[in-house]
């Protein structure tokens, strides 16, 4: 029975399409997670203090994103930027892309959340999958709970018994 992993559904090279063919592709990319149960991760909204900017970015999803590895100089500063002979587009220009949005919500806001039920979910089944391959559960004969250290004690004298 495994658990959902987190998907932050984005939206790549996006410059590639116009803004309105990018509103049209959010939708129907959302669509489209929504119709084939495919979970997206949705920034917590329980804590005050970021709960009204968390529902904001909820409702972007997905982020539309431009990446480069190019520098260019936009007035007296290098930033990086895609260089077309129609224009620039800015990495971390919000009127171009959602890249800034999405670090934010990432690496500043919701960094412990997402750090969190990684540990919870995922290193938690694998560390009880493990145990169980080992022969440790939490449930015992007739379905009763065992502690953790009931079943070490039984596998000890289970062991010295071979002995």
């Amino acid at each position: 029975d495994a658990l959902p992993i987190y998907i932050i559904p984005v939206i790549a090279k996006s410059d590639t399409i116009s803004k309105s063919e990018l509103h049209k592709f959010k939708i129907k990319l959302m669509s489209e997670l929504v119709n084939n149960g495919i979970q997206i991760y949705q920034f917590p909204t329980d804590d005050e203090t970021i709960s009204k900017l968390n529902s904001s970015m909820n409702g972007q999803l997905p982020f539309a994103v431009v990446g480069s590895m190019d520098e260019i100089k936009i007035g007296n500063k290098m930033m990086k930027a895609r260089q077309y002979p129609w224009g620039i587009v800015q990495v971390e220009n919000e009127n171009h892309c959602d890249f800034t949005k999405l670090r934010e919500m990432l690496i500043c806001t919701n960094m412990e959340d997402l750090r969190e039920q990684t540990h919870m979910r995922h290193y938690e089944l694998y560390r009880r999958c493990k145990l169980e391959e080992m022969g440790f559960k939490d449930i015992g004969p007739g379905d009763k709970p065992v502690s953790l250290q009931e079943t070490y004690e039984a596998k000890r004298r289970e062991c010295f018994g071979e002995l």
